[in-house]
């Protein structure tokens, strides 16, 4: 009752607007990343894998913490597997947990009930598992400076190494796109590695960076190299045999890990927290926004509208990501301000989406329904 009587008296000042006012131009000063919540973990949080509505926290001698984020500006903690060693890396798939456990080795878990997980199997590793990537029957697992390793995992119960690779530099974490992968192998940049015989891995090319790279993401025909000193690095990997620099971005921290969504980068920036940079041109990465957070951002995952950060011994955080438009009052997105903005306006606020946020507060509250009615006042460039 409360709401349709809301939306009954905004509706009307809604027609007094339509009939009233004058939009002139308007400049609004809008947060892209903003802070929602930090949920401590036991152990140092070190990596970040998200599946659906759950978000799988690797973190070193606490082992792998599970967690429901349904509601991500509130996550609650499902349960914890402790491992033998210190858990680096996680793969995901169905109810099975791959966890690249340093020294010991891979770690297959059954986590149908996280509140009670159990071992499935194992498998050693030639030095310490640092990240681990399953595609089909086969785990890839890094294992520093002895390159990375591949196991068949037919049998969860029983896996078998059955290729290697030694890598030129000290392989940390990867990325697998079809029949081939793409390794952070830190002091030698990228490595990218021919896999469609998973028995015979082979090189196809190296990438050498100024300094470490300690993660990597693929986007399409580009590579994006979380450079622990120089910052962003675009790799254009069309051809994988001739990878071929697109553009670099400096950040205030030390990136250790990046995620891409549409036309964004975001940076786990270690001290300086999450950085947001434009990509859209790959040749001119620009700078959107920085985000100071408590703890040591070290790994990045996006779920829907949201970015989870493991943060070394401070656990996670969550930050939202607001889609800042020159134009907030039009939240149907059809580059016009019309009657239909209010009834999308109210659509959002029932369902909490970004756009009922139009004071740029970090909340979906009434409040911003007076926002909506001063920027549509404003009208649009």
């Amino acid at each position: 009752m409360a709401i349709r009587a809301a939306q009954s008296s905004a509706r009307l000042l809604l027609s007094s607007v339509c009939v009233l006012a004058t939009p002139v131009s308007f400049s609004q000063d809008c947060k892209h990343l903003i802070h929602t919540a930090t949920v401590p973990l036991s152990g140092f949080a070190d990596n970040i894998e998200i599946v659906g509505d759950r978000c799988y926290v690797p973190s070193r001698d606490a082992g792998l913490h599970i967690l429901d984020i349904s509601d991500p500006v509130s996550p609650l903690l499902l349960g914890t597997h402790d491992t033998p060693s210190f858990a680096l890396g996680v793969s995901v798939v169905q109810d099975t947990a791959f966890i690249a456990d340093t020294q010991g080795g891979l770690q297959i878990v059954d986590i149908s009930n996280p509140a009670a997980t159990s071992p499935i199997g194992s498998a050693p590793t030639p030095s310490g598992a640092t990240d681990v990537v399953v595609a089909g029957d086969h785990a890839f697992v890094t294992v520093g400076f002895s390159g990375f390793v591949v196991f068949d995992i037919s049998d969860p119960s029983q896996p078998s190494q059955v290729g290697s690779l030694d890598t030129p530099g000290h392989a940390v974490a990867l990325e697998v796109a079809g029949d081939i992968a793409y390794i952070a192998d830190d002091i030698r940049g990228m490595t990218i590695v021919d896999i469609s015989d998973p028995t015979s891995p082979s090189l196809i090319s190296s990438y050498d960076t100024p300094f470490y790279t300690l993660d990597l993401m693929i986007s399409g025909s580009v590579a994006y190299l979380a450079d622990n000193s120089m910052g962003l690095i675009l790799v254009d990997v069309t051809t994988p045999a001739a990878p071929a620099h697109l553009g670099t971005l400096g950040t205030d921290g030390r990136p250790g890990d990046v995620a891409v969504l549409s036309d964004t980068a975001y940076i786990a920036d270690a001290f300086s927290g999450i950085t947001a940079i434009d990509v859209s041109n790959p040749a001119s990465p620009a700078l959107i926004e920085s985000l100071n957070l408590p703890g040591n951002a070290n790994s990045i995952s996006i779920h829907n509208d949201y970015a989870l950060i493991a943060m070394g011994a401070s656990g996670i955080s969550v930050v939202r990501i607001n889609q800042c438009t020159d134009c907030p009052a039009d939240t149907n997105n059809d580059g016009a301000l019309t009657p239909a903005d209010f009834t999308a306006w109210i659509n959002a606020f029932n369902n909490n989406l970004p756009e009922c946020d139009q004071n740029n507060d970090g909340a979906c509250t009434p409040t911003d329904f007076t926002a909506w009615i001063a920027n549509y006042n404003a009208g649009c460039d």
